[in-house]
């Protein structure tokens, strides 16, 4: 298995606004605020951003069972129609 990091990821500052905010379709209420060293579902640890689109982003995620990086796709849980 991956460690655990040894100290917490940085947080971004909230003023800094990063390249999905820039768009003028970003909607807060749709984008899951990720950040870097967050572990998901208690097995993916979010390692970096891969990039986003207008209603997702997609993080390069490592698997804290299998040892193996992975990229993962993270959508709004609301419906955005």
């Amino acid at each position: 298995a991956w460690p655990r990091p040894s100290t917490p990821a940085l947080f971004l500052d909230p003023i800094d606004l990063v390249e999905e905010e820039n768009s003028p379709f970003y909607d807060p209420a749709v984008f899951y605020p990720a950040r870097l060293g967050e572990v998901l579902h208690g097995r993916y640890q979010i390692v970096t951003k891969l990039g986003h689109g207008s209603k997702s982003t997609v993080w390069l995620t490592r698997d804290l069972h299998q040892s193996v990086l992975l990229s993962q796709k993270l959508l709004p849980s609301i419906p955005t129609y």
